[in-house]
């Protein structure tokens, strides 16, 4: 990574597309797979290389340690930013809503948006759905007979009785 690594990125995704391609290459020249997994590999080297930056870079940050891979200009820039005053109100925003009581809001609907959900269930069912009842298909836990029974938290209840009364 040394080689490559010659500006202050946080992330893997700072990293400019061309020298993450560099660290690709490099790490194909050491390993060697069938073609047909290449997107896989690929896929699980992004994943992989994103997590250990993202967790050597916290753990140096708070130790207040050099990795032995980072150059020494590199981790003055990286100490630079981290020591600003817009990284560390950031910083403190994002740990603040990590901790928040509040939290995300729980649903059973994966990634998909609220409309395809209402447009898929409009088809399943032949019929028109109301926002109260894709509400109840996205926020309440399916049981093995396929009906579903308990709200996946408090704040799913109080909203949907919120706009039901």
């Amino acid at each position: 990574m040394k080689p490559f690594y010659h500006e202050s990125w946080n992330s893997w995704r700072q990293i400019p597309y061309n020298i993450r391609e560099q660290t690709w290459n490099q790490f194909r020249t050491k390993c060697i797979w069938h073609p047909q997994h290449q997107n896989e590999i690929n896929s699980i080297f992004e994943k992989k290389t994103a997590k250990r930056i993202k967790n050597t870079m916290y753990a140096a940050r708070n130790a207040g340690k050099i990795p032995d891979w980072l150059r020494k200009d590199v981790w003055d820039k990286l100490l630079e930013k981290w020591n600003a005053a817009e990284w560390k109100a950031k910083s403190e925003q994002e740990k603040a809503n990590r901790a928040s009581n509040k939290g995300g809001s729980l649903h059973t609907g994966g990634s998909i948006r609220f409309m395809a959900h209402k447009l898929r269930l409009e088809k399943e069912r032949g019929r028109d759905m109301s926002h109260t009842e894709v509400f109840e298909e996205t926020y309440k836990k399916k049981k093995k007979d396929g009906t579903r029974e308990y709200w996946v938290e408090t704040r799913a209840s109080d909203t949907y009785r919120q706009r039901v009364e």
